[in-house]
């Protein structure tokens, strides 16, 4: 049988750390639970479709998965691909939108309608979101099933090379896009410049669709051409009544005679040596950084009228003096 020497017996137990020891030891625990807890699994993934009506063919676009949430383009069938690439800020920038349908990929509630996008919320931290989008028929909070008509794909937001739709899905453990599958095909398959036409994605009846949050449906009406006025800031080379980076981007393609614009001439001469140069760039970048307006003093310099050289002078021709009688 084991005693205690009577060394020990004079030590006091170190009760209190062996205390704090074991409220330590639980936490950790705690934690390890947290981490481990159960997350959502594949099996939650809701039964994502391409979002078009089957039976239509569109085509993938050849940028492949890209962006956030490896996004992917769909072209309908009346945009083709391998247009120029085209910014709204873009003075040669039209507003194009296709008479084709973008329809909700799964059930879901629209939680945003944003400029030119929508996002839909399918449950159990699936998300699914629809850019460059054109006269939104949904509002946020309306509960929707899958087929339900969001928009037309255009080219609105930002920049485009044609109408299309910019899809993308994401996941409760950071599932993309490219980890789903899109009406039983895994979206890793797909490749560029595919057209697909078996979507299984049907406009649901009338029976089925809910009754829309909108009294009206916004109409969006840009002008085909924008309207060019002249600039009325110095520097301001895409006429858009402000200083930006993209008035320095539009003055060095201007010096590189890479484009025209009927305000480059106007203005994008701040420095007043006549010319559009990288040094005007330079001087509206600079300004824009600092929220500066450029005031440039380019009067012309009086004319001075030099004085004559008296070296100079022609020598008055002496006048004969007649004789005296």
């Amino acid at each position: 049988m084991y005693t205690r020497p009577a060394s020990d017996k004079t030590q006091p137990r170190a009760l209190p750390g062996r205390a704090l020891a074991s409220a330590a030891l639980l936490a950790v625990v705690a934690a390890l639970g947290l981490l481990l807890a159960p997350r959502a699994s594949a099996s939650d993934e809701p039964d994502f479709l391409f979002p078009w009506q089957d039976g239509i063919a569109w085509q993938t676009g050849q940028a492949g998965f890209h962006g956030t949430n490896d996004a992917i383009d769909f072209f309908p069938p009346d945009t083709p691909l391998g247009g120029e690439l085209s910014c709204e800020w873009d003075p040669w920038w039209t507003f194009q939108e296709s008479q084709h349908w973008i329809l909700a990929s799964a059930a879901g509630t629209v939680a945003e309608v944003g400029p030119a996008y929508i996002l839909i919320d399918h449950g159990n931290g699936w998300t699914s979101r629809y850019y460059h989008l054109a006269e939104p028929q949904v509002a946020p909070g309306d509960p929707i099933v899958a087929g339900t008509r969001l928009g037309h794909p255009s080219t609105l937001g930002e920049c485009t090379t044609g109408p299309h739709v910019h899809f993308w899905v994401h996941g409760p453990n950071g599932e993309t896009t490219a980890s789903v599958t899109l009406s039983g095909v895994p979206a890793a398959s797909l490749s560029v410049d595919q057209w697909i036409s078996q979507t299984g994605n049907f406009e649901p009846s009338p029976s089925l669709t809910p009754t829309p949050t909108l009294t009206a449906t916004p109409t969006i009406a840009p002008t085909l051409t924008p309207t060019q006025t002249p600039a009325s800031v110095a520097g301001d080379a895409d006429c858009d009544g402000r200083l930006t980076a993209m008035d320095a981007m539009f003055i060095l393609r201007y010096a590189a005679e890479l484009q025209t614009g009927p305000c480059t001439p106007l203005s994008g001469e701040v420095n007043c040596d006549g010319e559009v140069t990288v040094a005007d760039a330079a001087i509206v970048l600079q300004a824009a950084v600092s929220a500066q307006p450029i005031v440039p003093d380019c009067a012309p310099t009086p004319a001075i009228t030099p004085t004559p050289d008296p070296m100079s002078l022609p020598t008055p021709t002496p006048t004969a003096t007649p004789p005296t009688e």
